[in-house]
């Protein structure tokens, strides 16, 4: 098994390279999704209200409203530090429990992966990043405002710092079909370091044979 962490700056192409690797047989775990489970629970839920008020509660239903507690996260530091303290840890453990009796290529998309802390499962860490300002036209497509990536970024780790501590770095930087054939020619790399009988016998080979497919 390779358990692959996908992480990198926002709005560089990550969910981009997920979907790329799932469609080419890697079983894709989505940390954004298992957040939101996790928000759905009753344990969740009474933190989230002690914290925030009823304000955090939808009036009709009674769910969580996951939009006040992002506009918290995006603009309180001790919002966000409390978040990050409740919910990291939980997260990393479901996934864990997740990835019990999987075999092949698994991914998993944590964009926090750093300010979570890097688990002992990820067999190897691939950073997604692209210039600022194809990153704020690409997300202006979304209809994101002007000053959101900062407004998300503003209390993440340098991304230099992210980009040294990962084991490969994917560029996002030239056009769209360049980026793709890079990423499907590691996918290819990586569906075959996968299968044990087949897999190089360090780490190190892992990296190179990765960087000659982006070089």
């Amino acid at each position: 098994m390779l358990v692959v962490g996908l992480t990198g700056d926002v709005g560089a192409g990550k969910s981009t390279v997920a979907r790329c690797w799932r469609k080419q047989g890697a079983f894709l775990i989505d940390s954004d999704e298992v957040v939101r489970s996790l928000w759905a629970t009753e344990q969740l839920r009474d933190e989230a209200l002690r914290r925030f008020g009823k304000k955090a509660i939808h009036p009709e239903g009674g769910s969580l409203d996951l939009s006040v507690i992002a506009e918290a996260v995006f603009s309180n530091e001790e919002d966000y530090r409390w978040v990050c303290g409740l919910i990291h840890p939980l997260a990393l453990d479901k996934i864990s429990e997740m990835l019990k009796g999987k075999t092949g290529w698994i991914v998993v998309e944590l964009p926090l992966l750093f300010e979570a802390g890097r688990p002992p499962w990820i067999d190897l860490v691939v950073f997604v990043s692209a210039r600022a300002e194809n990153r704020i036209e690409w997300t202006k497509r979304r209809g994101w405002a002007n000053g959101e990536i900062s407004r998300r970024e503003k209390w993440l780790l340098p991304s230099s710092l992210k980009e040294a501590q990962s084991d490969i770095v994917l560029k996002n930087n030239g056009s769209l079909e360049s980026f793709l054939e890079k990423v499907e020619k590691m996918g290819r790399i990586m569906k075959e370091l996968s299968m044990e009988e087949r897999r190089p016998v360090s780490p190190c080979e892992w990296k190179r044979r990765l960087k000659e497919a982006i070089a």
